[in-house]
């Protein structure tokens, strides 16, 4: 009797080998051999722990997404990184100001391209353009320079009899008659007293100077300015040298 019982639990125990390998498809049958093996053969094939309880099946479904829960306490605050912020800002100043370079590079390229394309050159000579900046209201010396930079240009020089002429006629077309008689306008010339001579920002002796009547007067020093009257043959026009405190209705630019 005893034997065949021991028959039987060998029986039992290929038995849930079987089992083991298909996954143990049947946990209630498993359970109970698994606990004759362990009560008779406890060195056989299965673990001490009970098959079925390892087992785990596909995930399900996703539940229902919860409430959101209370905030939490706010942290401390934190340390500020200064010299990494400074050089984030320094970088982004370095990259705004090549931005404006660019931007002003091109915007002084379109503006002399529509210049030679669409006459806004008024005066040419020597491949150099010249025009005059009209302020009616007065300019004063250190405020021609910065007017004609605007354009990218510099108060201009007289080179000749010719270009004299060409930017007379230029100024002489843009006296209002019902207004006034004249225009002037600074030129980028210097007048000294010691020699009397007329020179250009450099030094260089002045090409072309063409005297108003009575002028140079050595009292006035050191600029000058180009005065145009409405008549070609009015002896009070061309060039007078004056003083600093001195205004002019416009200034003639070069670039």
């Amino acid at each position: 009797m005893f034997n065949i019982f021991i028959i039987a639990v060998l029986i039992a125990s290929i038995v849930l080998s079987n089992f083991v390998s298909s996954q143990q498809q049947h946990s209630s049958g498993c359970l109970n051999i698994w606990r004759a093996q362990q009560a008779f053969c406890p060195n056989e094939l299965l673990t001490r722990e009970a098959p079925f309880e390892s087992t785990q099946g596909a995930p399900g479904k996703r539940g229902a997404k919860g409430e959101k829960g209370e905030q939490g306490v706010r942290g401390p605050r934190g340390i500020a990184d200064r010299e990494w912020i400074a050089d984030v800002v320094r970088e982004e100043v370095r990259a705004g100001l090549r931005s404006c370079s660019d931007a002003l590079s091109e915007a002084n390229e379109r503006i002399k391209q529509l210049e030679e394309s669409e006459g806004l050159c008024p005066v040419k000579h020597d491949g150099t353009c010249f025009w005059v900046e009209v302020r009616y209201e007065g300019i004063r010396l250190e405020e021609a320079g910065p007017i004609c930079a605007a354009r990218g240009g510099k108060p201009a020089v007289i080179y000749s009899e010719s270009h004299y002429d060409m930017i007379t006629r230029y100024m002489r077309s843009m006296i209002a008659p019902k207004t006034t008689d004249y225009i002037n306008a600074w030129l980028g010339l210097t007048y000294r007293l010691e020699s009397q001579s007329v020179h250009l920002s450099n030094g260089t002796a002045a090409p072309y100077v063409k005297w108003y009547t009575g002028y140079p007067v050595v009292r006035s020093c050191c600029s000058i300015i180009l005065y145009v009257k409405t008549s070609w043959s009015s002896s009070s026009q061309n060039m007078r040298n004056v003083n600093p405190p001195s205004t002019a209705r416009g200034v003639v630019c070069e670039k």
